[in-house]
């Protein structure tokens, strides 16, 4: 027996439901009552064994495998919770239904199933005897013709995110990590949330968490700064008396360059920015505020991985070797760079010198206008790749981020430092440049006080309290620990 298809492509929405509606099938039924989630299945039948314990549930889920053994059928169901395997058997229904669910059924579609025994493989897999199965919604494969570009993306994402159980996982996994990041800032830490407004050149162009530039060259290098117009929204708000805030911004994942085009890091193909202000503040405690938000972000992959069944997970949080916790490394960026040239750069006299020690350890560095600029590239390439652990990079030449106010101890470093898993750049932290007066590109111009349009001024208008700010890419870490 044999179910052919219309001659349309697979992938066109009217062919498939006339292929159902041809053979008297409605693929959109009103309602299935289900007896129960598959997680309760797992529960109520953890028991059953080899011979099998004879029962009548209703289940229902998408469908997110299918093997033919022979003449018979493996299915693997999933909802919200679990999943769970199913067996189309020829000794247990007619040849015709088999071929009939092979022929009409693709991953991603939802349907449901009556099944009379559950009983456990010889890999000792929970699996249920299927009497009869029913057709609840294919999977939206393509839009009519006339449907948006726009639409049309959104609909393709979803359609993605249905066929792929690490996509789903991930997606919960960011769900939960936001309103975890959410509630620990407001309910532990007493942070308010602001928004942004969506009027700021560089939030409207979604420059949100842009690459780190070389400011001389415009080469892009390792890692991002935060957008600085973002970074004075929240200044703003800490002039205004608000001494604790943040915003998580989320922006396109192509908007932040081709350095951040990592396949399948976001499910939702959009990047998550935590960016917060503290007052008073200095980098310390940023730092240590970004410990105890990583180990709970640490906490919630966690749970979300053992929840998951064995099956379905990526790499395990279990298999790395990463020691999360309080009080990481601090390592200074001008030693680690003097152990791999033998120089410290903060005595280094000129541009020209600095150019030909790094390239004594066989790093390009001509095109840079600064000694720090050239100690940042020495450090991008022979330092960043060894911080395996989590670390904070700190003393950063002053010339390269003149956002930081000057150490307090030599002034050409800047409180500045960067957070450092597994080779790559999370995120940094700084002691926030506070002084009106001061000539660099520290804090800009409030938001109110500038003209529609034009980029931020280079000069404060007033002071701020002391204050620390962090900004962390989120999608990157959970990258990181979820695998």
């Amino acid at each position: 027996m044999t179910i052919t298809r219309q001659s349309q492509p697979s992938n066109d929405k009217p062919a498939r439901v006339d292929v159902f509606e041809a053979q008297g099938i409605n693929p959109y039924p009103h309602s299935y009552e289900r007896s129960c989630a598959l997680i309760d299945v797992h529960q109520d039948y953890g028991y059953a064994d080899g011979d099998g314990e004879e029962t009548t549930l209703r289940l229902m889920g998408r469908v997110v495998g299918i093997r033919a053994v022979g003449r018979n059928v493996y299915v693997r169901l999933e909802d919200r919770d679990s999943s769970l395997q199913f067996f189309l058997s020829v000794n247990h229904m007619s040849h015709y239904e088999i071929v009939q669910f092979t022929q009409l059924v693709e991953r991603g579609d939802w349907v449901g199933f009556l099944v009379d025994r559950l009983y456990r493989t010889t890999d000792m897999d929970l699996t249920a005897l299927v009497q009869q199965w029913t057709m609840l919604a294919p999977v939206v494969e393509s839009l009519m013709p006339d449907t948006t570009a726009a639409v049309a993306a959104h609909a393709d994402s979803a359609v993605r995110l249905a066929g792929d159980r690490q996509a789903r996982r991930r997606f919960i996994m960011y769900s939960k990590t936001l309103r975890m990041l959410r509630r620990t800032l407001e309910d532990d830490y007493g942070y308010l949330e602001v928004k942004t407004p969506p009027s700021i050149p560089a939030v409207q162009t979604g420059r949100v968490g842009q690459t780190f530039w070389n400011r001389s060259t415009g080469s892009r290098q390792n890692g991002f700064c935060p957008n600085r117009d973002a970074q004075a929204y929240l200044a703003d708000r800490l002039i205004g008396g608000l001494d604790a805030v943040y915003d998580i911004v989320t922006v396109p994942s192509n908007a932040m360059g081709e350095t951040n085009t990592m396949e399948d890091r976001s499910p939702s193909d959009a990047d998550h920015i935590l960016q917060c202000a503290l007052a008073p503040a200095d980098i310390n405690d940023m730092m240590s505020l970004v410990e105890r938000l990583v180990t709970d972000v640490a906490d919630v992959v966690r749970d979300v991985a053992v929840a998951t069944p064995a099956t379905d997970r990526g790499a395990p949080f279990e298999s790395m070797a990463l020691q999360l916790g309080l009080h990481w490394r601090r390592r200074s960026l001008i030693a680690l760079v003097q152990v791999e040239t033998g120089y410290d750069f903060t005595t280094v006299e000129s541009v020209q010198q600095a150019v030909e020690i790094a390239g004594a350890v066989s790093v390009y560095a001509r095109d840079c206008d600064t000694v720090g600029a050239v100690a940042v590239r020495i450090a991008e390439q022979l330092v960043y790749p060894q911080l395996r652990e989590p670390t904070f990079l700190v003393d950063y030449p002053y010339t390269e981020f003149p956002q930081a106010k000057p150490d307090r101890h030599l002034l050409a470093l800047a409180e500045m430092a960067r957070l450092f898993v597994n080779g790559a750049d999370f995120g940094m932290v700084y002691t926030v440049e506070n002084d009106p007066r001061h000539p660099g590109l520290g804090r800009v111009t409030p938001v109110s006080a500038r003209t529609p349009g034009l980029l931020p001024a280079s000069e404060m208008s007033y002071g701020l309290p002391p204050a620390g700010m962090l900004c962390i890419h989120i999608d990157h870490l959970l990258a990181l620990l979820g695998g």
